[in-house]
């Protein structure tokens, strides 16, 4: 039994790893949350809904696939990845160029009103930075929190709060 749980265990290694990683890259919380669990599921739904040849479901749906492999998920969204960076990146490339061009017009035709435009702009920017400063975004895991009473407000995290309910218990510590 030991020999086959060990060759068990060297088979499954590698999944265990991927599958850690992937789970991870799920779990983060603010801003890098947005972009490595949201972002994603957005952009896969809408490749794999134009080009289904050549994107493949989202994460969650490809985990819940029993015919593929942990590693071989994670192998595939790397390559997506690699594929829809590549056309964010000539999207927002052609977008620019665009931008460039309208900006140019309008300076030419409206430039005695450029600088209240550009006052408006910065206005409308600093108002935007200003409200997303104030907003506390939160690991998708933190909304799991369990404990008795309110959760603490000094930005201790779920496992911070886990950890310190279970040291304070009676008993922790002793030997038996």
């Amino acid at each position: 039994l030991g020999a086959a749980l060990r060759e068990f265990s060297a088979r499954r290694a590698a999944d265990a790893a991927a599958l850690v990683r992937i789970s991870r890259g799920l779990d983060r919380p603010g801003w890098r949350g947005f972009a490595s669990f949201v972002l994603p599921l957005i952009l896969d739904g809408l490749c794999a809904k134009v080009a289904p040849r050549v994107f493949a479901p989202n994460t969650i749906a490809m985990l819940q696939n029993d015919e593929v492999t942990f590693t071989q998920v994670a192998r595939r969204k790397r390559r997506d990845r690699a594929l829809q960076a590549v056309l964010v990146a000539t999207a927002l490339t052609v977008a620019s160029a665009l931008a460039l061009v309208v900006v140019r017009t309008l300076l030419q035709n409206v430039a005695g009103k450029i600088s209240l435009a550009c006052a408006g702009l910065a206005a409308l920017l600093r108002a935007a930075g200003s409200a997303m400063a104030a907003t506390t975004v939160q690991s998708p895991a933190d909304v799991l929190f369990r404990g008795k009473g309110a959760r603490p407000s000094n930005g201790s995290s779920n496992e911070d709060v886990l950890v310190a309910q279970r040291t304070s218990q009676a008993g922790y510590g002793e030997s038996t």
